[in-house]
């Protein structure tokens, strides 16, 4: 389902869905889309059994300097790029990514 939002006299077209309370979520808040990059993160990480120190083991493997007090803010902040993102999944050797996981 799409709903029109007018922001500064421009409609602007996003995703929204009906929560089974009937209550509606806009998923254009970026917060909304910081806690899906989290999410898969975490979901990876278990599915994979990696904690975050050989995650930083295997990111430097592969040319990422990252400390793993900085890669645990960024992955509980949910906000990183994509770049580190693909990073992240190579280094778990990650080949896809479902989007609607739970």
């Amino acid at each position: 389902m799409f709903a029109t939002m007018r922001t500064n006299s421009t409609h602007t077209k996003c995703r929204t869905m009906t929560k089974m309370s009937g209550e509606k979520v806009d998923h254009s808040t970026n917060a909304v889309w910081e806690k899906q990059a989290r999410r898969l993160v975490k979901i990876a990480l278990v599915r994979e059994d990696v904690s975050l120190s050989e995650l930083v083991k295997r990111l430097h493997d592969i040319g990422v300097s990252e400390n793993a007090q900085n890669l645990s803010n960024k992955i509980s902040r949910g906000k990183f790029s994509f770049s580190f993102f693909l990073q992240i999944m190579k280094a778990l050797e990650v080949k896809q990514v479902d989007l609607d996981d739970h």
